[in-house]
């Protein structure tokens, strides 16, 4: 049973070290979203076997801790089962992103399963996955490979620039740290502890060695050469080399992302390691300053650091404001629920009408110009109490803070020799200070971007954790305890059957259920592709396959309700596209949702529908467009024609062909509207140009030959 249990454990750290490197890379095209769906099932059927291998050897063990909790474990309970528990109250759907969050969940309970020492696996299998997409995003700088947006050149293999960048953010201070603590590969002066794998690579260290015979002048000379050699010192060698590969590969690369949030996270965890590496204060006494060149050091160290900030904000001065605005809103919206948030996926399904509401308060803000259809708060805190209320908000802070505390939990000396323990404990003294870096790099881009939607960026921060709670003291265990060697207790045997049962369970029905997400997930993006090539009529059948199962997803019924509408099967798309409101309101869903209100003849939730759409993002010029034509096409011309100077008064975001269209149009509405209030003593246009003219026609000379004059107005 142990030598099961010892092959289960050894299998059980190569698939998550396999699964750590493959995932980021991950791109399947045949679903919808497959940068990030594909990424998700993969992760959750790695997890199903996982869990697998977790039975085996929980099966295979008599006594043995199932789980022991420290304060790090105790904190991440509580804030998970406040999650849970909040998820099951507001009846949230159980989606395919809720499904990953458990995943996570069971990922970390497996990582604590695994010996400490083991570790040193994952963080290696880190910083090649690191490497292999940094390689990938040099070829697509140089072109050898196309991006997976048409508008960066530099994706890697995610979605844009900004989640790539934060991904290499997090794995430069794993390569930096094995770099600069030469961390080895192997260690064939250490006698291993362990009696699984380790004791299988002291066993090839020390008992492999061959003769070779050699001929000189004296004769035949025989010496042995051990294979320790090859096994031990060339693998050590490329450790070396690998961490500089990947250094300087996330070096070449980081520039060009333009994410400033992840140059600032990996100047943060660089300068923690280098502080760590070389103290300060050791470093000031060899400088030997005195108090004022220490003051002016001081005071330079201050100015460059406030310089780069200052150039940081102006290098992308529009996006900084623009992220302003956001959590501007999305203080807004967690006024209104301090306590306990909008429930998980409530920042998405509540963003844009909150900030529909801000524009209508200030409509002529210059923000306006900076807004967007946004899922994404850009501050994971301000994003998660928008969600969890101010109870989850401080249980994440609690939660990194603990981490960021552990050290080193004391060990039994008197089963280690004494230099055996102090080479232990630097080791794990140092692979803390690598999983703290990585803890602060996530944390410091998380300030100004959304990697808790970044399922790479999330499973090297539960490493980073896990590792730390199992380094952190313990409080108390959940163990299944025999008293006869030979043969299980009564209560081992019950333990062991509901431990069974419970995975079992837990795997048939994952099986079951990525089956039909994949399945969904395929209908939906046939669907969109027939969408996009005109045949609506095909895409709905498409669509409506796919419904049962996606049927909380605000993006999917977005594209479903449009299509209803398109097709010109309105009362279903009002339905559907009401639904849609309700997971992802977006200026796509009302502009949709005002066409099938007209089309349906109900003018008034035509025109709200309309105005809501505009509202969320007021540098759009289509839904006011829509809001004119409304206006006209029902008599009320005074309206339509007001929205259209409005319209043409307004500054253009992105200057495009459809601009230009709606602009003509705008203008032949008003010229319309002039040539029939001519008939009517001019006076609408006395109402919309706030005087009488002095002949007739005059107005009407001057709406044909506007123009650009509308715009000084």
């Amino acid at each position: 049973m142990n030598f099961v249990k010892n092959i289960s454990s050894v299998t059980l750290v190569f698939v998550l070290a396999a699964m750590t490197v493959m995932l980021p890379s991950i791109v399947y095209e045949p679903l919808m979203n497959g940068l990030q769906t594909g990424k998700t099932i993969f992760f959750l059927a790695a997890i199903l076997i996982m869990l697998t291998l977790a039975l085996i050897i929980i099966m295979s063990g008599r006594n043995f801790n199932l789980f022991t909790f420290s304060r790090l474990d105790i904190l991440l309970l509580s804030w998970f089962s406040y999650i849970v528990l909040q998820s099951l109250f507001q009846k949230t759907p159980f989606s395919l992103s809720f499904a990953e969050f458990i995943g996570l969940a069971v990922l970390y309970v497996i990582l604590k399963f695994i010996k400490t020492e083991q570790f040193k696996w994952l963080l290696i299998a880190l910083i090649l996955a690191g490497t292999m997409q940094a390689f990938y995003g040099n070829l697509q700088l140089w072109g050898y490979y196309p991006s997976h947006h048409n508008r960066f050149n530099l994706t890697g293999s995610f979605f844009n620039p900004g989640p790539y960048a934060g991904y290499l953010a997090s794995i430069f201070p794993v390569a930096f740290g094995f770099w600069m603590f030469d961390i080895k590969f192997f260690n064939h002066r250490q006698k291993h502890i362990e009696k699984s794998l380790l004791h299988f690579e002291e066993k090839v260290q020390n008992g492999l060695s061959v003769i070779v015979l050699g001929l000189n002048k004296t004769g035949i000379k025989t010496r042995k050469f051990s294979v320790n050699g090859l096994i031990i010192n060339i693998p050590n060698k490329l450790g070396r080399i690998i961490p500089i590969i990947a250094l300087i590969s996330i070096a070449l690369v980081l520039p060009a992302s333009q994410s400033r949030a992840a140059w600032l996270a990996v100047l943060g965890s660089s300068v923690y390691l280098l502080a760590i590496k070389y103290p300060v204060q050791q470093m000031l006494k060899l400088l030997n300053l005195s108090s004022g060149r220490k003051i002016i050091l001081l005071l330079f160290a201050v100015s460059i650091i406030l310089s780069g900030l200052v150039g940081m904000y102006l290098f992308k001065k529009d996006s900084a404001i623009g992220r302003t605005l956001i959590w501007k809103v999305t203080l807004n919206m967690i006024a209104d629920h301090t306590l306990t948030g909008t429930g998980t996926n409530g920042f998405k399904a509540n963003y844009m009408d909150y900030q529909a509401a801000y524009f209508r308060v200030h409509p002529d803000n210059n923000e306006a110009m900076l807004a967007g259809d946004t899922n994404y708060a850009f501050n994971e805190i301000l994003q998660q109490t928008a969600e969890h209320g101010v109870v989850g908000g401080l249980l994440l802070v609690f939660i990194f803070i603990s981490a960021f505390l552990t050290n080193p939990a004391k060990k039994n000396e008197k089963n280690f020799e004494n230099n055996i323990q102090q080479n232990y404990l630097l080791k794990e003294k140092l692979f803390i200070t690598i999983s703290k870096a990585i803890l602060l790099s996530i944390v410091v881009f998380s300030m100004f971007s959304y990697p808790a939607q970044i399922l790479p960026i999330k499973i090297s921060l539960i490493i980073a954790l896990a590792y730390l709670s199992k380094s952190q003291k313990s409080f108390f265990s959940v163990s299944l305890p025999s008293t006869n060697k030979e043969l299980p207790t009564y209560r081992l045997f019950i333990g062991k059957c509901l431990v069974l049962c419970l995975i079992a369970v837990s795997v048939i029905y994952g099986v079951r259920f990525l089956k039909t997400q994949a399945k969904a997930l395929k209908d939906w993006d046939f669907a969109f592709v027939l969408y996009n090539l005109g045949n609506y009529g095909s895409s709905i059948k498409e669509y409506a396959l796919a419904m049962p199962v996606l049927y909380h997803s605000g993006d999917f019924l977005t594209n479903y309700g449009k299509a209803l509408s398109m097709v010109g099967e309105h009362e279903k798309a009002v339905k559907v596209l009401l639904q849609a409101a309700r997971y992802y309101p977006n200026t796509v869903v009302y502009t949709a949702l005002g066409d099938s209100y007209k089309a349906t003849g109900q003018n008034k939730n035509a025109e709200t529908s309309y105005q809501h759409a505009w509202y969320m993002n007021p540098s759009r010029f289509y839904p006011k467009y829509l809001l004119a034509k409304l206006y006209y096409e029902t008599g009320q011309t005074e309206k339509a024609v007001s929205t259209a100077i409005e319209l043409l008064q307004r500054q253009v975001k992105i200057e495009s062909t459809a601009i230009e269209e709606i602009r003509e149009e705008m203008k032949n509405i008003i010229e319309k509207a002039s040539i029939e209030s001519s008939k009517n003593d001019n006076n609408l246009l006395q109402i919309i140009f706030g005087k009488r003219p002095k002949y007739k026609g005059a107005y009407r000379f001057k709406v044909i030959t506007m123009g650009f004059k509308l715009q000084m107005w």
